[in-house]
Formats: structure tokens, C-alpha cells, sequence
């Protein structure tokens, strides 16, 4: 079975918030990899928020690409639609983050970031539903190393992988729970 074939109009159709023009306008369709909005038209997948701007505006100029302003890759709202010239694009370096070149000040940075202004709310260590050791076991294995224990040796009494436990030793797992308490 074939793709179907759609006319660009089509869109407005699966669209929430369709003509609320403060809001972002979600597309409720296909979502692609990327997680821009994708529909087929002609055969061919097209990312939505082009055929938007296609719809509202014509086609786009040579050498431009086209980036929501709001920051929802979802979003076909026509007036959350930025041209931007390639020279731009490369400055900017379009990634997943290239809405927060545009709104710098509303990213959280530093001493407002989520895992400073609330760390319990990560759940780390044994709160962590996906640890394989406590707290107290880790705090073992780093006595048990520094009595000459091979790390495979603790790999076998705590049935871990031996790679695990020289990620532990290493502190590239763990990292709060391996200051010995004396």
C-alpha cells in the first residue's frame, strides 16, 4: 500500500489551537525522528511547519531555512514561524537547542538549574529504582579495594559486572555514596 497522497490544505485539519493566535498551533499528526511534524504531500514527506509557511506566505526564499521562535518543534503557528538566512544558520549552528540561542535568558543556568534549586527531586544512589548496589554496599567495595580486593573479586560477591564496579571505583557511577564516612 502506497503513501497517501495529500493536498497541502490538509494540515489545518490536524492542527490543535488552529486559528488562536498567541498560542502555538500543535500539530497532531506524524512525528518524525527529529520530532518536527511530518505529512506526505505529492509522495513526498515534507516537515510541517514549511508547508505552513508555504500555505501562508509562498514559497520560501533561496538560502533560507525556517526556525520557530516559540521553541515547540510541533508548532505551525504562522506568526512563531522566523526566517532565517544559511550564514545565520550556521552561526547559530541549528541543533535541538537552537531555541535557547534565541532566548538565552530563559534557559536555567548555574545556581538555577533544577539539580541545584531541587537535587531530591533526582533520585540518586539507592533512591535510584535502576541501582544495582546501596549505599552502604558501595561504601564496602571501596573498603574491600583498598584491602587489595581484585575488582573482580567484588564484581562476584556483590553479583555485579566486573565493568560496573570500575565504574563505581572510577566515580563515574555513584558519586554521592562514595565518600567513606568514618
Amino acid at each position: 500500500m502506497g503513501r497517501r497522497r495529500n493536498k497541502p490544505e490538509v494540515i489545518w485539519t490536524r492542527i490543535s489551537n488552529y486559528g488562536d493566535y498567541p498560542k502555538c498551533w500543535e500539530w497532531q499528526g506524524h512525528v518524525g525522528a527529529d520530532g518536527y511534524g511530518r505529512i506526505t504531500i505529492s509522495y513526498t514527506e515534507e516537515v510541517v511547519h514549511y508547508v505552513a509557511y508555504r500555505i501562508c506566505f509562498g514559497n520560501l526564499p533561496k538560502n533560507t531555512h525556517l526556525m520557530q521562535t516559540c521553541g515547540n518543534k510541533l508548532c505551525c503557528n504562522p506568526e512563531h514561524l522566523q526566517l532565517i538566512v544559511e550564514t545565520e544558520v550556521q552561526k547559530l549552528s541549528i541543533t535541538d537547542q537552537h531555541w535557547s540561542r534565541l532566548n538565552p535568558e530563559k534557559l536555567a543556568r548555574g545556581p538555577r538549574h533544577g539539580r541545584r534549586t531541587s537535587p531530591n527531586s533526582t533520585a540518586c544512589g539507592e533512591r535510584n529504582g535502576n541501582s544495582k548496589l546501596s549505599d552502604k554496599q558501595v561504601r564496602e567495595i571501596f573498603i574491600l579495594r583498598s584491602a587489595g580486593w581484585t575488582q573482580q573479586q567484588l564484581a562476584t560477591r556483590f553479583e555485579v559486572g566486573q565493568p560496573y564496579v570500575s565504574r563505581v571505583l572510577r566515580r563515574v557511577l555513584r558519586k554521592l555514596a562514595t565518600t567513606i564516612e568514618a
